[in-house]
């Protein structure tokens, strides 16, 4: 079964501005971020989305949430991951994307537990943006 892509190249810039996505994921340096990476990014993250949520919510409802009818928090917590996923491959990992990961794998996990649920903003949502102003290692990856 494919599973569905809660991320979308523009939803991911939405949390890191497009030239740092770019970076991260244009592997043949034609200033075009590689299709294949984008979806191995977002595969990743629905994966371990579908780890974390697929004995409370099911395979069934899982698959059938697309970027228009996924609960919000989903959404952004599979941008964070996207953002985890894209910067490792570079080496440009720091401690702002390293808690942006831990902090989205907490909240998949206190979702699965029941901890809280999927609508509504919650004390633990993600909420990090990735920017250049909190991030000094950008500079070192332009190309």
């Amino acid at each position: 079964m494919a599973l569905p892509e809660f991320s979308t190249l523009t939803s991911v810039q939405l949390r890191a501005n497009s030239r740092r996505i770019k970076v991260w994921t244009d592997k043949d340096k034609d200033s075009i971020p590689d299709p294949a990476t984008l979806t191995a990014g977002f595969q990743y993250a629905s994966g371990l989305i579908f780890e974390y949520l697929v004995q409370r919510y099911g395979e069934t409802q899982l698959a059938a949430w697309t970027g228009a009818t996924c609960p919000a928090r989903l959404l952004a917590i599979s941008d964070d991951l996207c953002l985890h996923y894209f910067s490792s491959a570079n080496y440009a990992q720091n401690d702002l994307i390293i808690g942006i990961y831990k902090e989205a794998i907490q909240s998949l996990e206190n979702i699965r537990d029941y901890k809280v649920g999927l609508y509504g903003a919650t004390e633990d949502m993600t909420d990090k943006y990735v920017f250049e102003e909190t991030d000094s290692q950008f500079e070192e990856l332009t190309y």
